[in-house]
């Protein structure tokens, strides 16, 4: 007899994998948790255990399909870490530009919104402030680049 306390593992078990240990260990979780549905034809554990004890073999099954779902999982975690390592090995421009122009937006805002106010106010010498119209443009075409960028990879799957 399973212990009650394997059904509720096996429920939450994805959630609480990917609250713990990260995302990615969440994903594998919840793919070796869809296989058990797939295979067993339930995600009730009891179920479950009565059919492994009733066929021995839809455990070898579970675990071949279990092993294919997380063996595509890995090759898809080996190209990630390929590409982040060629990133690194790769001039610091290749990878800093992004940082580099937000921090200057950054920058220009609070210059237009409180630093060069402050100096003007402080030293009495007139000191250029971006225009308005300027700041926001850069500002929009910074966000659709940035942003925008980053939501037609995940729309793509990361290509």
């Amino acid at each position: 007899m399973m212990p009650p306390i394997i059904g509720l593992l096996l429920q939450y078990a994805p959630d609480l994998i990917g609250l713990f240990a990260g995302k990615n260990a969440g994903a594998a979780a919840g793919k070796v948790t869809d296989a058990a549905k797939v295979v067993f034809g339930t995600d009730d554990a009891r179920q479950v255990q009565q059919q492994i004890e009733a066929t021995p073999e839809l455990l070898t099954a579970f675990v071949e399909k279990a092993r294919a779902e997380l063996g595509y999982m890995t090759q898809a975690n080996q190209a990630q870490s390929a590409l982040a390592l060629a990133e690194v090995e790769k001039s610091f421009w290749h990878s800093g530009w992004r940082p580099a122009l937000s921090w200057m937006l950054i920058f220009m805002w609070l210059w237009n919104v409180c630093v060069g106010w402050t100096v003007q106010v402080l030293s009495g010498v007139p000191v250029p402030i971006i225009p308005w119209e300027h700041l926001l443009a850069f500002s929009g075409l910074w966000l659709a680049i940035y942003g925008g960028g980053h939501t037609i990879k995940s729309i793509m799957g990361g290509r």
